[in-house]
């Protein structure tokens, strides 16, 4: 592929659709990634907060159990 160098308004038009569209797959790009890095996030708390019930549960049913066999 080779660079045309034009000149006038239409190679300015060009070039301004060709940064423009370079900006909306940079904004994309950075969106998604962001989305991604919440998702984990939001994931990691649910299954730290599940984690901890769960953990909670098992300890709360163990202390019952060795109460009441005592």
């Amino acid at each position: 592929m080779g660079f045309v160098l034009l000149s006038g308004p239409v190679a300015h038009k060009i070039q301004y659709k060709t940064v423009a569209v370079g900006v909306v797959v940079v904004l994309v790009v950075v969106v998604v990634v962001v989305v991604v890095v919440v998702v984990v996030i939001v994931v990691v708390v649910v299954v730290e907060a599940v984690v901890v019930v769960v953990v909670v549960v098992v300890v709360v049913v163990v202390v019952e159990v060795v109460a009441t066999a005592e």
